[in-house]
C-alpha cells in the first residue's frame, strides 16, 4: 500500500489537472474521472529512484489550469497594449520634440522606415490585444499582419544597430530612440516566438510581407532623384546611384531573409494555451 505522503502527493498532482497518476514504488494507478473521451492512461517504463511518476490520459495543453488561463488572458493582451502604447508615446514625443526645433514636414518626418515600421507594429499590437481580450482566435490576416510587422520592425533594430547607431541626426529623444529601435524591435521578435497565437504561415504567401519594402524604397529613391530628400544617410544620391543602388538591393535581399525568418519561426510553438489558440 502506498504511504500517506504518497497520496498527498497524488492529490496535489490531481489538483493541477493531472488526469491519472502511477505510484512508481507499489504501481498502484490512481486515476481521476474527468470529462475526456480518453480513458486508458499511457505507459511508460518507471524511473528507477521509485519516486511517484505523472501519467497523462488523453492530449493535454500546456496551460490548462484556471488559474493559468486567466493570467494568460489577460497577461498577453496587457503587454502587448502596454508595449503599444509605450511605442505610440515614443512617436508622439518625437514629432513634438522636432515641432520645437523646425518646421515639420509631415511627408519627411514619417518617410521614415523606423517611424512607418513602429506605427505599424503600434496598430497590429494593439489589434491583436482587442481580439484576445473578446476571447476570439487570431484571424488568418491578422496573424499575416504580425508577421509583416514584426518582419519590419526587426529590420529596423537590425539596420539601426549595423548601420545607424551613434551617428548624428535621427531621434534626438534618447528614451525615445531606445524604444523604437531597440525595445519594441526586442519585443516583437519574443512575442512572435514565444506566444503561439498564430498559425503557420503559409510559404507562398511570403511575397506579401516584400510589397511594403520594396514600395517604401523606390518612393525613397524617387524622391531622392527629385527633391533630394532621403532618410538616412546611406541612401543619398550624393554617393552615386550605383552605391544606392547597392543598398537598395541589400535592403530587398534582407526583407527577402528576415521575412522567411519570421515565417519559420511561425512554425515553432514554444507556449500554448486554449486561451491563446
Amino acid at each position: 500500500m502506498p504511504s500517506p505522503a504518497h497520496d498527498s502527493l497524488w492529490e496535489a498532482a490531481l489538483t493541477e489537472g493531472v488526469l491519472a497518476i502511477r505510484c512508481t514504488g507499489c504501481h498502484q494507478l490512481k486515476p481521476k474521472s474527468v470529462t475526456s473521451s480518453a480513458t486508458t492512461p499511457t505507459t511508460s517504463p518507471p524511473p528507477k529512484d521509485g519516486a511517484l511518476m505523472i501519467q497523462s490520459v488523453g492530449r493535454l495543453r500546456d496551460i490548462d489550469t484556471p488559474n493559468q488561463r486567466l493570467n494568460v488572458k489577460y497577461l498577453v493582451p496587457a503587454s502587448r497594449m502596454a508595449v503599444a502604447l509605450l511605442g505610440l508615446a515614443a512617436i508622439v514625443s518625437t514629432f513634438l520634440d522636432t515641432a520645437t526645433r523646425a518646421t515639420i514636414n509631415p511627408f519627411n518626418f514619417f518617410g521614415y522606415f523606423t517611424v512607418q515600421s513602429n506605427i505599424i507594429l503600434v496598430i497590429v499590437l494593439l489589434v491583436a490585444a482587442g481580439v484576445s481580450l473578446f476571447g476570439k482566435r487570431q484571424f488568418h490576416w491578422l496573424v499575416l499582419a504580425r508577421g509583416c510587422a514584426t518582419t519590419y520592425i526587426v529590420i529596423t533594430g537590425v539596420v539601426y544597430s549595423a548601420l545607424l547607431a551613434g551617428q548624428e541626426g535621427g531621434i534626438t529623444l534618447a528614451w525615445a530612440n531606445t524604444v523604437l529601435h531597440v525595445i519594441l524591435p526586442l519585443y516583437a521578435a519574443l512575442d512572435w516566438l514565444i506566444f503561439s497565437d498564430r498559425t503557420d504561415l503559409p510559404w507562398n504567401k511570403l511575397w506579401v510581407a516584400l510589397i511594403y519594402p520594396v514600395v517604401w524604397i523606390i518612393v525613397v529613391l524617387i524622391r531622392g532623384a527629385t527633391d533630394g530628400w532621403v532618410p538616412y544617410p546611406f541612401l543619398n544620391p550624393a554617393q552615386g546611384y550605383g552605391v544606392v543602388a547597392l543598398y537598395a538591393v541589400t535592403i530587398a535581399v534582407a526583407a527577402v531573409l528576415f521575412a522567411a525568418l519570421i515565417w519559420a519561426a511561425s512554425r515553432l510553438h514554444f507556449f500554448r494555451s486554449p486561451v491563446l489558440a
